[in-house]
C-alpha cells in the first residue's frame, strides 16, 4: 500500500503542544496516520498537564463538562446491559474514570477494571482496580473481561491491530468490545477539513473510517461486528 501526503500544516490547536510529523492517508483503505509515527515512551509528552480527560470534571459546571456528564451517563446505561451479572467491564484509556463510575451507578454488580498511561488523582481506586501503562504492551497479567470498553481511545494508540489483538485475548467467551472513535467518513470532517476535531493532532495517531475499522476488527478475528454512528 502506498502512503500518500494528505495534510501537511496542521497543529495542535488545543494543547499548543509542538510536532513536526505529517498526515497520511493509505491509498488502499483510507486510513489517515501520522508518519513516522511516535515511539511508546515518547507518548506521555503528548498529553500536558491539563489535558482534559485527566481533570477532575465530577463538580465542573462548566457546559463542556455537563456534555461530557450526559453522554458518560448515557453510554454507561448501554454498556450495562451488555455485560452479565456480576461481570467485569475493562476500561482502556479511563482518564479520570467517571465513566467506570456511572456504570457502578447503574449496575453495582459489576467490577470494574481501569486502564490508562497515566495515573491521576482523581482514580476512586476504591471502586477501579486500576493498572497505569501501554495497554497493548502491558506484561503482568490482567483479568479476563466480560466487556472491553475504550472511547476515543483507539486512534491514540500506536498500532490499532496489536491493541485489537490484545483486548480479544482478555475477553471471555461470548465477550463484547464496544469502542467509540472518530470517522473520518463523518460530515463534520468534510466541513471543518484540517480544524476538525477528530485530527486532534498530535495525538491521534491512527484515524480511521467506517469501512476500515470492520477491516481491523476482522483482522484480530472478532465476529459479529457491528458499525454505527454514535453521538
Amino acid at each position: 500500500n502506498t502512503l500518500n501526503l494528505f495534510i501537511n500544516d496542521i497543529k495542535d490547536y488545543e494543547y499548543g503542544v509542538k510536532a513536526s510529523k505529517l498526515l497520511y492517508k493509505c491509498s488502499s483503505c483510507g486510513l489517515i496516520s501520522i508518519h513516522p509515527n511516535f515511539q511508546s515512551n515518547e507518548l506521555l509528552g503528548l498529553y500536558p498537564e491539563n489535558y482534559s480527560s485527566y481533570l477532575n470534571k465530577s463538580n465542573s459546571k462548566s457546559l463542556f463538562s455537563h456534555l461530557k456528564n450526559f453522554i458518560n451517563n448515557r453510554e454507561a446505561i448501554k454498556v450495562s446491559k451488555l455485560i452479565p451479572k456480576n461481570g467485569t467491564i475493562l476500561e482502556v484509556g479511563c482518564g479520570n474514570g467517571l465513566f467506570l463510575e456511572s456504570v457502578k451507578r447503574y449496575r453495582p454488580d459489576i467490577n470494574l477494571i481501569g486502564f490508562d498511561i497515566k495515573e491521576t488523582e482523581f482514580i476512586n481506586k476504591e471502586l477501579i482496580d486500576f493498572y497505569v501503562g501501554e495497554f497493548e504492551n502491558y506484561q503482568e497479567e490482567l483479568e479476563s473481561c466480560d466487556l472491553i470498553y475504550f472511547s476515543n481511545l483507539i486512534e491514540h494508540v500506536i498500532n490499532p491491530n496489536i491493541f485489537l489483538d490484545k483486548c480479544n485475548s482478555l475477553l471471555k467467551h461470548k465477550g463484547i468490545v464496544y469502542g467509540v472513535t472518530p470517522s473520518h467518513s463523518s460530515i463534520d470532517r468534510k466541513i471543518f477539513k484540517k480544524f476538525w476535531g477528530g485530527y486532534h493532532y498530535p495525538r491521534h495517531l491512527n484515524i480511521v473510517n467506517n469501512s476500515n475499522i470492520a477491516t481491523l476488527l476482522n483482522l484480530s478475528n472478532f465476529k459479529l461486528i457491528k458499525v454505527s454512528g454514535s453521538y
